[in-house]
């Protein structure tokens, strides 16, 4: 059975996105560094995203995201990835 630990462990902290960022885009961003569980974007009052955690469903996931996908541009701002 899977613990808190376990997803913890399998999730990244994304920040510093642009305005127009969606769930679906970060899937389909994300999706690149393996399968996805989850995608949860919290947002400011004003609508525009605040930050997102991504639930990988493996932990190699994760590091694999932050070497190859950190600074990725989405409009003109690149976003920021960190272990959860």
């Amino acid at each position: 059975m899977e613990n808190a630990y376990d997803r913890r462990e399998r999730t990244i902290y994304v920040s510093g996105m642009h305005r127009s960022v969606t769930e679906e885009h970060l899937y389909d961003l994300f999706q690149k560094a393996g399968p996805i569980e989850k995608v949860i974007l919290k947002e400011n009052q004003d609508g525009s995203p605040q930050h997102a955690l991504v639930v990988f469903k493996n932990v190699d996931s994760v590091m694999y995201s932050i070497a190859y996908l950190q600074a990725t541009q989405i409009g003109d701002l690149s976003i920021n990835i960190r272990p959860l």
